[in-house]
């Protein structure tokens, strides 16, 4: 997979997106004829977020010339990423933080009631390749537990099976990397990495 940097799209690269797509689709049709449960194909995408988000309407004094947004003042944002499965299961939701310690994010307390969630936290509140391999690790985790009940037997077990498990990610420079792929092969042995076509990822990603 290659990045592709913002431009207009000619028809012969649109062509060449739905073709790349197509051979991503006919992979997934295979694995899921092979027996991999569409609970295992996990598609996810990083979005940013105010702290406390605004909506287009505001209080303010009747006659008042100029209505000013807060949201321009509030500079405290966080990065979300949704993981979802074709069952239509939510499955994490990672929230990243600015900061550079555990100090940055909800208390203990808050966090323990939110078991889906995943805390983390960066020197700017992006993610970067730390997170994403956390963010990996715990998908993963999720495909064993799930499989090991299911299936009914141990975790250990389940790891020894190695269930595959197909993700959908966008060509982001953190994504493409060897060390990144690296990784997720040898926390993540039977994980799979699919690539939305370069430019494409608001036709085709979640």
């Amino acid at each position: 997979p290659r990045r592709l940097t913002g431009s207009q799209l000619t028809p012969v690269q649109i062509a060449e997106q739905e073709r790349l797509h197509n051979i991503v689709l006919e992979n997934l049709a295979v694995l899921i004829a092979d027996g991999m449960p569409l609970e295992y194909l996990i598609g996810l995408d990083e979005f940013g977020a105010h702290l406390f988000p605004q909506g287009a309407w505001k209080w303010e004094r009747k006659g008042a010339q100029h209505v000013e947004s807060l949201v321009k003042r509030d500079k405290r944002q966080y990065t979300g990423d949704l993981v979802i499965n074709a069952a239509g299961e939510i499955i994490i939701l990672e929230q990243i933080f600015m900061g550079k310690t555990k100090a940055c994010l909800p208390s203990k307390e808050i966090r323990d009631q939110f078991p889906q969630f995943q805390f983390n936290y960066s020197h700017n509140h992006w993610a970067n390749h730390h997170t994403k391999v956390a963010l990996m690790k715990r998908i993963y985790s999720w495909v064993i537990t799930h499989y090991s009940h299911v299936n009914q037997c141990s975790e250990k077990e389940a790891q020894a099976q190695k269930p595959t498990c197909a993700v959908l990610l966008d060509c982001w420079p953190v994504n493409l990397t060897e060390i990144f792929r690296d990784e997720v092969k040898e926390h993540c042995p039977g994980m799979i990495l699919f690539f939305i076509a370069a430019g494409a990822t608001g036709l085709y990603q979640v």
